[in-house]
């Protein structure tokens, strides 16, 4: 047991190195498409990778494998219909002013939707930083120090001052230097995930030829509508492909709509391999909270605990910056460029301060799923319009059906815990 943890630990350092290595040094770190492809790809990730695995274990079981991969599949087709919209609806609205002016009312408040839901899953990335933060000390909501000092207000206070220095930094140095952060918190994110799928799996391999304590057992959990509402809530795990939609004054809509698919399929394989090999170990789990992936994750390898808090605050900081991005890009748009996309970031990262403060860090994943879903709805349907009018029935019929789901998730969606 003690032999595959600590080699387990030094395979997990050198998959990092070499990562690093790739992610750093090779040609990809200054291709144009990377540099789009990390804003859809840092909010993917960050709004579910850390509690994916203990949320759809502890309500799925055995489903949270295929489950997780229905998620994911649903979410290329709501990125298949902002796609169609990003290439004909964007360029041309002004047209459909003149055709079919409710389209045009239907995107404006779409972007309502959106910029709401953009508050929410900011401050639930930086809620989630700081508590990892904080995690490595030991400190956690519900800890009280020298008698009178809660750890949420620690972690409420460390969030407002990473939301106050994002907003600065955008303000000063503009979308580019945002983008440069988030770059590097993506490249040393996606390294230390590609040692974590690793030595998560070697330890499912030496687990089931007996050398470790540890056995998977997938348990069986009837699925109901209650269930399906839930599943509904954990759409906030696959949100962040459509901030390439504000893009629109840096890159093309080629590389954009590109961007966002690689970005999904990239997130898709990570979710995909990564709840199968986590979820059981999340059983041991007395109690589930926001940073209850380090204690799964330190079991299995030396040092991978530590890591992974690290990651994570790398992970919740890319997200927040990306939907950061987003927010400002739309707010730009919506104040009819009133508001410089640098001025934005002020109000932006104002209000999700004042969210941390006032709601619990699971509440702000249903809130945010339900109004991504708002915004996602209101996207299908402009995409089902411009299909008809294209006289594609085929797409107008798969647009359809995403409407419909995504209609039952803001109307039923419900957070697990």
């Amino acid at each position: 047991m003690q032999s595959i943890y600590i080699t387990n630990g030094v395979i997990g350092g050198i998959v990092i190195a070499c990562l690093s290595g790739f992610f750093f040094l090779s040609k990809i770190n200054k291709s144009e498409l990377w540099r789009v492809i990390v804003t859809p790809l840092a909010s993917i990730i960050g709004s579910g990778f850390l509690v994916v695995a203990p949320l759809m274990y502890a309500d799925f079981g055995i489903w949270s494998i295929p489950l997780v991969l229905v998620l994911n599949i649903f979410a290329l087709g709501v990125g298949w219909a902002i796609r169609v919209n990003i290439k004909w609806f964007d360029p041309y609205k002004a047209a459909f002013q003149e055709s079919k002016k409710w389209v045009v009312v239907l995107e404006k408040l779409s972007n309502f939707a959106l910029g709401a839901s953009y508050m929410v899953a900011i401050a639930f990335y930086v809620s989630l930083l700081s508590s990892f933060v904080f995690e490595l000390f030991k400190i956690h909501g519900d800890t009280i120090l020298f008698g009178f000092v809660h750890g949420k207000q620690l972690i409420n206070t460390l969030s407002t001052v990473i939301l106050s220095f994002i907003a600065l930094f955008g303000l000063f140095k503009g979308l580019h230097g945002l983008e440069n952060l988030e770059k590097i918190a993506v490249n040393l994110k996606l390294a230390v995930i590609g040692a974590l799928l690793a030595t998560l799996g070697i330890y499912a391999i030496a687990s089931f030829m007996g050398m470790t304590d540890t056995s998977y057992v997938y348990t069986f959990v009837q699925l109901n509508g209650h269930k399906l509402q839930i599943l509904g809530g954990l759409l906030l795990i696959t949100q962040g492909f459509e901030t390439v939609k504000f893009l629109g004054d840096e890159y093309a809509v080629e590389t954009r709509n590109k961007a966002m698919l690689f970005a999904q399929v990239i997130a898709l394989v990570i979710y995909v391999i990564f709840v199968p090999l986590a979820g059981p170990l999340t059983a041991t789990l007395t109690e589930l909270h926001e940073t209850a992936i380090i204690q799964i994750i330190s079991q299995t390898a030396f040092g991978m605990g530590v890591v992974l808090s690290l990651a994570a605050i790398f992970s919740q900081f890319g997200a927040a910056v990306a939907d950061t991005i987003g927010a400002s890009g739309l707010v730009e748009e919506e104040s009819g460029r009133r508001l410089t996309e640098r001025q934005a970031y002020l109000p932006v990262g104002g209000s999700a301060i004042l969210l941390i403060w006032l709601l619990p860090i699971f509440k702000i994943i249903v809130i945010a799923s339900r109004l991504f879903a708002l915004y996602y709805l209101f996207q299908t349907i402009i995409a089902i319009a411009i299909s008809i009018d294209q006289k594609n029935y085929v797409r107008t019929a798969l647009f359809s059906g995403i409407a419909f789901v995504l209609l039952f998730i803001v109307l039923f969606a419900i957070s697990s815990h």
